[in-house]
């Protein structure tokens, strides 16, 4: 092993780390004081979260747990905390919002499943489950086949245009008067 240049000081106790397996070169980790720093893809290292206290008696939430998928399934990164529950940034740790509304604030454990994509938090109140969504997608067509697709389109708009312009010209001429 050798030092990341520029990586900051994590602090003795600090054991959390995620890579998402879709965004080569991007790393996030937490020091032991709560702040989030994120490796960019370029190698460069900055602050990405820095928690804010939920009340003036509680204090800043302690980050307990990181989690990201290893397989380029998404750009996620997911932070459990005993405090705001889970924190999600689907761009790699640039942006955070809280996620799961309805589980529990206090949260100790996050684990990626890349075969079943889902994640797991694990809580005083139970395991919870967050499975994540496959989108439909276009369909994808070969050269040819995208040709005529597009040739086909062309035909029924062109006849469809005919239609309406023949259609139009018989209402004017029906409803003219004839002359006498």
């Amino acid at each position: 092993f050798m030092r990341d240049p520029g990586s900051p000081a994590l602090g003795a106790g600090a054991h959390l780390l995620a890579a998402p397996g879709s965004l080569p070169g991007i790393v996030v980790a937490v020091a032991t004081d709560g702040t989030v720093w994120r490796r960019g893809a370029d190698g460069d290292w900055r602050r990405a979260l820095l928690l804010l206290p939920q009340s003036l008696i509680q204090g800043v939430p302690r980050v307990t747990s990181i989690a990201a998928f290893a397989q380029p399934l998404s750009d996620a990164v997911y932070l459990g905390t005993d405090g705001y529950a889970v924190l999600d940034s689907t761009n790699g740790g640039d942006d955070w919002i809280r996620a799961g509304p309805g589980l529990p604030d206090s949260v100790s454990g996050l684990s990626a499943d890349d075969g079943t994509h889902t994640i797991y938090a694990a809580t005083p109140d139970g395991l919870w489950v967050h499975m994540l969504q496959r989108l439909p997608t276009p369909p994808a067509y070969q050269d040819a086949a995208l040709v005529w697709r597009w040739i086909g389109i062309g035909l029924v708009t062109l006849v469809s245009v005919a239609l309406t312009l023949l259609g139009l010209t018989w209402l004017l001429r029906a409803s003219s008067p004839s002359p006498r």
